[in-house]
């Protein structure tokens, strides 16, 4: 959250103060920016993007959420792998975007926020609790941005689905090492991370419908 408040504030401020948005326009999520081999490939917008937001109240929702699924996750596995999913999870979503939706740019923390959903989701079938509250709020939450517009359900779903799976390595390392909190879900996470990265690559320039700038 501080390092989030710490990016997005002054990119919020300086938008006020200069024309644009240069922060947002340098960290943002844009498949055409990352897969140009002359550009350098621009890697770091797989992450960057979930730091920095469109306005307050985005910024605001989004800090909100991962006090909420954020504490709770990192309760149960710990701060390393609530690390691991929260990075793991902004990749999935920017992966989905790509794929998905390979015209669009994006930015905000929601992707990660919905990996840790997805990850909260397992731990709470693992622990016999009833998810429906959880899972009607995710529904809903996709099915503003799906029907809507305002946000992209294309990187909420794909955080999602990449935070089951990685929640679900997470907790069988809890599971099977006696409370021990780094094993084999770490590495297998960030093999996972460097998969989406390397899928993406593949996406032909003229799939996305852009030219490069």
């Amino acid at each position: 959250m501080l390092l989030i408040g710490a990016v997005t504030i002054p990119q919020l401020l300086l938008s006020f103060v200069l024309p644009g948005d240069p922060i947002g326009d340098a960290l943002l999520f844009r498949v055409d920016r990352v897969i140009v081999p002359w550009l350098g490939f621009e890697l770091w917008r797989f992450l960057s993007y979930a730091f920095v937001h469109g306005g307050l109240l985005h910024f605001a929702f989004n800090l909100l959420s991962l006090w909420i699924f954020g504490r709770a996750v990192e309760e149960v596995l710990g701060g390393w792998c609530y690390w691991i999913i929260f990075i793991v999870t902004a990749i999935g979503g920017a992966t989905a975007v790509a794929f998905l939706a390979p015209m669009h740019a994006v930015i905000g923390a929601s992707g990660a926020v919905f990996g840790l959903m997805g990850a909260y989701l397992v731990i709470m079938r693992r622990a016999k609790l009833n998810p429906t509250a959880l899972i009607v709020l995710v529904a809903i939450n996709l099915g503003l941005g799906f029907f809507f517009g305002g946000s992209s359900w294309q990187a909420h779903l794909g955080g999602f689905l990449v935070g089951i799976l990685v929640g679900w390595l997470m907790l069988r390392d809890v599971d099977n090492s006696r409370g021990k909190r780094i094993g084999s879900g770490v590495w297998l996470s960030m093999l996972l991370a460097m998969a989406l990265i390397a899928a993406v690559q593949f996406i032909p320039l003229a799939f996305t419908g852009m030219t490069a700038v």
